[in-house]
């Protein structure tokens, strides 16, 4: 009786009234991953889910016709938080989603995701279908979505790519000092991710600044990570990066890949190991989405005469 009596009594602390707690509503993905034609698999399908499950970050795959649809939007407000963007080609991303005449299909949605204050994170060929102009193998092509004014240069001359030769290295890109984007967030100044036919940024007018620069390539200074606003000064945030720090290349296959998958590919073994790769691309998706890094905890200084 009295064990009865006790647990009818811890019932009701637990639930006001004996009532049954409202189970919370289920909050939507807040991630968007573009997968289509063109798009590099092992980033899109493997590397970006694993670092968003381990993020604890939802997400959901999302083609062209899904965002012709109107899957980025609800009502008039974003269905995501962000859109990834990952590598693969380009050109596929334009024919899929809008079209080259940049009248719309698709790459208006887009537009609209970010006007309404969504962000944009573009990983190498996302980066280059994001700028108004890409520059490849020294001609000049125009790019409708025109998220960020700006040139994207590509390949690099230290990559393979710059040769027509396909390949992987371990490029070098060195964070901007003074930049509060990485202030407390514990990532060393220089980091070695996995660069393909990632591009340089530049403003498409001599002294036009269009964007800020976050980190540089350190074989030539050129910007090698940038963050834009669409449109210009407003809430949308768009942030490109040149390499594919999610996808690692010593990690024995722990997240996205099988045991040395790439090395056929020329990468090689990551100079300064997976661990800064993986924090940078952590630390892409919440500078991406508005976050600011937790400030550490103020020890209370100890009183006199007490310990």
């Amino acid at each position: 009786m009295k064990t009865a009596l006790v647990l009818s009594l811890s019932l009701l602390a637990g639930s006001p009234q004996g009532k049954k707690a409202a189970p919370q509503k289920e909050r939507s993905p807040r991630v968007a991953i573009y997968w289509d034609k063109g798009v590099w698999e092992v980033e899109a399908k493997k590397a970006l889910p694993a670092l968003l499950e381990e993020m604890k970050l939802g997400y959901r795959f999302v083609s062209a016709e899904d965002i012709r649809k109107g899957a980025l939007a609800r009502g008039k407000k974003p269905a995501f938080d962000l859109l990834i963007v990952p590598g693969g080609w380009a050109p596929d991303y334009i024919q899929k989603l809008g079209g080259w005449d940049g009248k719309g299909r698709g790459d208006d949605a887009l537009r609209r995701f970010l006007k309404g204050g969504g962000a944009y994170l573009g990983f190498c060929a996302g980066a280059f279908a994001a700028v108004k102009t890409t520059r490849w193998l020294g001609v000049d092509h125009s790019y409708p979505w025109r998220l960020v004014e700006a040139r994207a240069q590509g390949p690099l001359p230290w990559n393979p790519l710059h040769k027509k030769k396909l390949g992987a290295v371990h490029g070098e890109l060195v964070l901007e000092p003074g930049r509060r984007e990485w202030k407390g967030r514990g990532l060393p100044r220089r980091i070695h991710p996995l660069l393909y036919g990632g591009p340089s940024f530049a403003p498409l007018k001599s002294g036009e600044k269009t964007f800020q620069v976050l980190a540089r390539h350190a074989q030539d200074r050129s910007p090698a990570i940038i963050l834009s606003r669409y449109p210009r000064g407003r809430r949308g945030r768009v942030l490109l990066c040149s390499f594919h720090p999610a996808v690692l290349t010593d990690d024995k296959g722990r997240w996205d890949r099988s045991k040395a998958s790439l090395a056929k590919e020329g990468a090689g073994r990551d100079p300064d190991g997976s661990g800064p790769d993986w924090s940078l691309a952590k630390a892409l998706v919440r500078i991406a989405l508005g976050e600011k890094p937790a400030r550490p905890k103020r020890v209370p200084a100890s009183r006199p005469g007490k310990k």
